[in-house]
């Protein structure tokens, strides 16, 4: 009786197959999440960057003792829009009239993000502004950020000029 023997190292095609196929079903249920990890993390991005420019247009209403204001643009077009996620700009405010194409810019931040940042103030204005001093005159407000219709992060700015972030 001829008796054969099995080889007994690598794999059948069969098991390969098998491993490719669990291996590609883990990587089809992970990519939904870390998409979503990923554009949380540029929202958040976002904030912090407008956080920062907040802070910044303070400091520099002080530097040069003037105005300075803050107003959603969008650069892509080159017009004033009502939407924050398309981008901001930062300029010198001597009238208290609002950006307009004589402004002085000092800053421009463009954005590229669909997402859901609103700003409430009062008085209801396009634009938030601190003095020379570095407070509000008149306006306090708060920058809210919605995912799926639920605020996960703000910035507050009250009277005196404070930038506070609360998440």
């Amino acid at each position: 009786m001829i008796v054969f023997k099995r080889a007994e190292y690598g794999f059948s095609l069969i098991e390969l197959l098998v491993v490719l196929l669990l291996v590609s079903l883990i990587l089809l249920l992970s990519i939904e999440g870390i998409s979503s990890f990923f554009q949380h993390r540029k929202q958040r991005l976002l904030m912090q960057q407008l956080y920062h420019d907040l802070k910044w247009t303070r400091i520099e209403a002080i530097a040069l003792d003037m105005p300075v204001a803050i107003q959603p643009y969008n650069s892509l077009k080159n017009s004033i829009t009502n939407n924050w996620c398309d981008g901001w700009v930062i300029f010198k405010n001597p009238e208290k009239q609002g950006f307009t194409q004589s402004s002085q810019l000092l800053k421009v931040h463009a954005g590229s993000l669909d997402c859901g940042i609103t700003f409430s103030s009062f008085p209801e204005l396009p634009y938030f502004q601190f003095s020379p001093e570095g407070t509000s005159d008149y306006q306090n407000g708060t920058f809210r950020f919605y995912e799926q219709s639920k605020v996960t992060m703000e910035i507050v700015i009250n009277q005196t000029g404070r930038v506070r972030w609360d998440s």
